[in-house]
């Protein structure tokens, strides 16, 4: 009789200790949850500030050959003055041709940067989960 209750005051006190081991790890988990919610929001909010910059970049770029349009068609209705118009218009599209040359670079480093960035927040978060789950599988094989 005393012997049974020995086992079952021990059964009772692993049952104890299992609770509390599946307690951890679920507050573990979702601790890790959270922080993966923390960086999922931060990467949105990257994105929509890379979104925003690329509009405001946008209007900018508008307004500037708005500016050169204006430029360029108060220099064709000069009378007499061909030889200005004609040098003025050469320059406005090595500088619109430049421009483009050089947002097109711009534009794909950005990307280059932001893919790379992307690919390295994907593999922290990959070795974070896989660690993550290395631990919970090392956790259980115990």
């Amino acid at each position: 009789m005393l012997q049974q209750q020995y086992k079952i005051l021990e059964m009772e006190e692993t049952a104890d200790i299992s609770m509390d081991v599946a307690k951890r790890e679920h507050l573990v988990v979702t601790e890790k949850k959270r922080e993966l919610e923390v960086q999922e929001e931060l990467f949105r909010k990257m994105e929509q500030d890379l979104e925003e910059k690329r509009l405001k970049f946008e209007e900018e770029r508008q307004l500037e050959l708005d500016r050169i349009d204006d430029e360029k068609y108060k220099l064709q209705e000069m009378e007499n003055q061909e030889r200005i118009t004609i040098l003025v218009e050469q320059e406005v599209q090595r500088r619109l041709f430049e421009e483009k040359v050089q947002r097109e670079k711009q534009r794909r480093i950005e990307r280059e940067r932001d893919k790379r960035e992307r690919e390295k927040e994907l593999q922290k978060i990959k070795k974070a989960h896989d660690k993550e789950i290395e631990q919970l599988r090392m956790r259980y094989e115990k």
